[in-house]
């Protein structure tokens, strides 16, 4: 769920402006408290969503509210921060995948390898759970267990890529709904070709912001949302002409 993923985030900002606020010097216990922060999000999410059974509804709505107590903790921390904490925070925002170091690079190759390795091997179940619920329970598919390990697998490799490389948005947005429109709804055949165009698109998005500025590289979270919102729109728009 696109929705659970982006409220922690929102706690992974919170993590990270709290490490620099207390003036945590190694940059790997910063992207630590940042990650715990997120998975902490994602837990509590899950905890107030189990009173309604983990419907997609009550997720969303659990994720609004929380991402509301985040957005104003955020804002408490900057606040009381000096102006060193607000400019790292804000730095930290802008996403940039020159930051990360070559053993950062080999923890999120292993983080994210890993996990969609994972996905791909539940590939069978989600193309079941297209079905409806009632058929993928038919099938053998533990609905619930099945959405509870995708969220938290899914946040897991958000928490670790965001925590080094700041927030880069839309690339999630977009690159599912292109794969689904070119290759169509079989997971064995979208997950993998949604990782690779999620490549694509942020080398692209990277390369452009190296060539833009003259002399300067733009925050390559900036290219992929000025990219992926106007694909957003066009999306919503589709979907309410098919209505």
């Amino acid at each position: 769920n696109l929705s659970l993923i982006a409220f922690a985030g929102g706690f992974l900002t919170v993590g990270h402006n709290l490490a620099d606020v207390t003036k945590v010097a190694n940059p790997y216990a910063v992207s630590a408290v940042a990650f715990v922060f997120a998975v902490g999000s994602v837990l509590l999410t899950l905890g107030l969503s189990r009173l309604r059974n983990f419907s997609s509804n009550t997720i969303v709505l659990a994720g609004i509210a929380i991402g509301a107590v985040w957005t104003a903790g955020t804002t408490l921390l900057q606040f009381f921060a000096t102006d060193v904490g607000i400019s790292a925070a804000v730095v930290w925002s802008f996403g940039d995948l020159g930051r990360a170091t070559m053993k950062q690079v080999y923890i999120l190759l292993a983080v994210v390898g890993a996990g969609a390795i994972a996905f791909w091997i539940l590939s069978w179940r989600y193309n079941a759970m297209l079905a409806g619920d009632p058929v993928a329970k038919s099938l053998g598919v533990n609905v619930t267990l099945l959405r509870i390990a995708s969220l938290l697998i899914a946040s897991l490799i958000t928490a670790a890529c965001v925590s080094f490389l700041g927030v880069i948005g839309f690339v999630g947005i977009i690159c599912p709904h292109v794969v689904k429109k070119i290759w169509g709804s079989n997971h064995v055949v979208a997950i993998p070709a949604t990782v690779l165009t999620g490549s694509l698109l942020l080398l692209v998005a990277d390369t452009i912001s190296r060539t833009v500025g003259s002399g300067t590289a733009l925050p390559v979270g900036a290219i992929t949302s000025l990219l992926g919102a106007p694909f957003f729109l066009a999306m919503l728009l589709t979907a309410k002409e098919r209505r």
